[in-house]
């Protein structure tokens, strides 16, 4: 299963179910708005190895997706094979199982065999799905992807 219904189900499961959204709070109510700002600040650098106040953000993310586990598990809805809400977590699973996001794999690889190109982002990548309509520079992407180089090959 792709990464797109992760990150919807992941808040359903955590804002959806007052259980996980208690427990949510509970987690994060004794942070003030300059830990929180300062965590967001420096979590592009810091990836999963950041911290606020104490935790580290790995820490968090994996509380935060138990929690949204047991909400989507408490909705209790399920598919025509009778599998839950969770199977969309899937693919937060395996960033947790391993401790890398898949930001840091692409930068892995465009640092080594794409040789800093970001060309093959879009051959390896969804992004391959894309459709590839020329969008005006500035203009809003629509359904058809994401302005820039690739974006104008016919």
């Amino acid at each position: 299963m792709g990464r797109l219904p992760a990150l919807p189900a992941f808040w359903v499961g955590l804002l959806y179910d007052n259980v996980s959204l208690d427990a949510a709070w509970d987690l994060a109510k004794g942070w003030n708005a300059p830990e929180r700002q300062g965590a967001a600040r420096r979590r592009p650098a810091l990836r999963l190895q950041g911290a606020i106040k104490d935790r580290y953000l790995f820490e968090i993310a994996k509380e935060c997706l138990a929690l949204a586990h047991a909400g989507l598990r408490r909705r209790a809805r399920v598919d025509h094979s009778g599998r839950d809400e969770t199977r969309h977590l899937e693919p937060l699973d395996r960033i947790i199982d391993c401790g890398r996001t898949p930001a840091e794999e692409m930068l892995d690889r465009f640092r080594g065999p794409w040789g800093g190109s970001v060309e093959s982002a879009y051959e390896e990548t969804p992004f391959r799905d894309m459709g590839r309509k020329a969008v005006p520079w500035g203009g809003v992407p629509g359904p058809g992807g994401f302005p820039g180089k690739a974006m104008v090959r016919q």
